[in-house]
């Protein structure tokens, strides 16, 4: 999804120059039991294009220092198992009260949203 993505056991790292793509990922890794570990911005990414129009416009300092666009990273990290053993269990427990006509399904389907993380 990102531009480039480093696997690590339970450690995925992604950069991205969108942010939007960076937050539809985030979104999509939470669903697979991942959480947000850390995510940072602010560094430059020195497009070789844009340092070849500088470097004509402005000679080598231009060439060197093209416009930069900046790269945002992303890092998740699996879930405990424990964790997600909780989110089971509180999902069969909310299953059971909806069977049972304790709560509607629009309850239902805004606790889930809630424990998920939705």
């Amino acid at each position: 999804m990102g531009f480039l993505t480093i696997k690590k056991k339970d450690t995925i790292v992604e950069i991205f120059k969108d942010s939007k793509k960076a937050e539809r990922f985030i979104n999509q890794m939470q669903n697979r039991g991942y959480e947000l570990v850390n995510m940072s911005d602010g560094k430059k990414d020195y497009s070789l294009g844009k340092g070849l129009v500088g470097g004509v416009l402005l000679g080598p300092v231009g060439l060197l220092f093209g416009r930069g666009r900046s790269k945002l990273t992303v890092t998740m990290k699996l879930k405990d198992n424990e964790e997600k053993k909780s989110i089971t269990i509180d999902l069969e427990k909310l299953a059971e009260l909806k069977e049972k006509g304790i709560i509607t399904e629009e309850e239902f389907a805004a606790k889930k949203k809630q424990i998920l993380g939705i």
